[in-house]
């Protein structure tokens, strides 16, 4: 929509992805907002976008399995598929050769892997004119993603492994970024232009995962930075032929913890 001063746009999704198992799927929702708003005499622009999406997955386990006996795909190609589901007590029927194999119903049963994933991103950004030649800019970015992950793996199926289910797995990653800029653009004569721009850059990126391994606790935290500062100038004729210098000094600083 638009108003005098004011643009906006909103939108809503919902996605039902069913997959090609049975019990298996991917279903989420997410709203995304833009705004653009002008003040001061159309001398100030302020803009604003943000979104969010939440997803809840659940994923069998068909690849990177803890072995090929709980890969529900091998298990099902590699069976014959006359061989019985049940025993004659009415359990999972659990091994029918020398080698040990699971019954793909078995895993279908006693199995769950339920991923649940977040996004949160925004971003802010103004100029505003200063003179007709002068320009200043400021933006700010943030993101965040989240994944949990629980995995659950009961050993009624799979007596000859064992419990070797895993729970509470998060995943955090953070990013945020902050650039400022001031920026001179003036005509010379008739047919040649110089701009001048000095600006300042901040970026942060932090990642934890906090893993719960039958009972294990484990952390891991790493964060990566870096700022800049930059100075360049062009001097463009006839738009045609420019020439351009750049002086760039960059920070960085990373940290981890386990």
């Amino acid at each position: 929509g638009k108003l005098s001063n004011t643009r906006y746009r909103v939108s809503l999704t919902h996605q039902t992805n069913p997959g090609v198992v049975i019990g298996s799927g991917r279903e989420g929702s997410g709203v995304m907002l833009s705004l653009a708003q002008k003040a001061l005499n159309n001398k100030l622009d302020v803009r604003l976008n943000g979104s969010f999406a939440s997803f809840v997955s659940t994923i069998l386990p068909s690849y990177g399995a803890e072995s090929q006996f709980e890969n529900l795909f091998y298990q099902a190609f590699k069976r014959n598929t006359t061989d019985p589901v049940y025993n004659d007590q009415g359990d999972y029927y659990q091994s029918m050769r020398d080698f040990a194999y699971y019954n793909p119903m078995a895993i279908l049963g006693y199995t769950s892997n339920v991923v649940t994933t977040s996004y949160v991103n925004i971003g802010v950004g103004a100029s505003y004119r200063i003179s007709n030649h002068l320009l200043a800019n400021a933006t700010f970015g943030y993101s965040n993603n989240n994944t949990e992950r629980n995995y659950v793996q009961e050993p009624e199926a799979f007596d000859r492994v064992g419990d070797v289910s895993y729970t509470d797995v998060e995943q955090n990653g953070i990013k945020t970024n902050l650039n400022l800029c001031v920026s001179y653009s003036k005509a010379v004569f008739s047919n040649s232009n110089i701009d001048v721009s000095l600006g300042f850059s901040n970026r942060v990126y932090s990642s934890e995962m906090n893993r719960d391994d039958s009972g294990s606790e484990k952390e891991t935290y790493s964060q990566l930075g870096s700022q800049s500062v930059y100075a360049k100038a062009s001097y463009a004729y006839l738009q045609r032929y420019s020439i351009g210098a750049l002086l760039n000094k960059d920070f960085s600083k990373t940290s981890f913890r386990y």
